[in-house]
């Protein structure tokens, strides 16, 4: 009886602690510093896409820039939550391209990559939706640091309209022009 009863137990917590529900979001591979494609203004963005065929809802964004600053004779870490163009979607079905413009309440504001570079930044994303599969929240995090930047390029999209459908090709997300 006790054996059966510790197997059950065993065999239940096993299968709760590996069948959490994990967000399979990909991240494109740079984040860009550019000009915005609609708006011209100066931006930082990178693009997230949802690799499960399933529906994330609620999807919120937070994106927090981080470098070494000199202070007093020694180098402190330094943190800042970016002013995104949105931090919330709704219902994540296709990719997001998220845009933080850089304007001079920015800490990016008039950086060059080799200053990025020396202040060893970095940029921390940490995401949050609800899964409709699991019915549980699901999170993830990932980060750029200054060498993971491209200066003046456009992501190339990555969907099109074929036939009264919207064709998304996960393999372009890293793509640039």
């Amino acid at each position: 009886l006790f054996g059966n009863i510790s197997f059950a137990l065993s065999t239940g917590l096993f299968f709760a602690r590996f069948s959490k529900p994990k967000a399979q979001i990909l991240f494109s591979k740079n984040a860009l510093v550019t000009n915005h494609r609609n708006s011209g203004e100066r931006c930082l963005q990178f693009r997230i896409v949802n690799i499960r065929n399933n529906k994330i809802i609620n999807l919120k964004v937070k994106v927090i820039f981080s470098w070494l600053e000199e202070c007093k004779g020694r180098r402190e870490r330094r943190f800042q939550l970016l002013l995104l163009e949105r931090d919330e979607v709704t219902l994540f079905p296709l990719n997001w391209t998220i845009v933080h413009y850089i304007d001079d309440s920015s800490p990016l504001y008039q950086k060059s990559k080799a200053e990025l570079v020396n202040e060893h930044a970095e940029i921390l994303i940490q995401i949050e939706g609800y899964d409709e599969t699991f019915a549980q929240n699901v999170h993830i995090n990932s980060s750029y640091i200054a060498k993971d930047l491209l200066y003046d390029v456009q992501f190339k999209p990555m969907y099109y309209a074929d036939g009264g459908k919207t064709i998304l090709e996960l393999n372009k997300i890293h793509d640039i022009e």
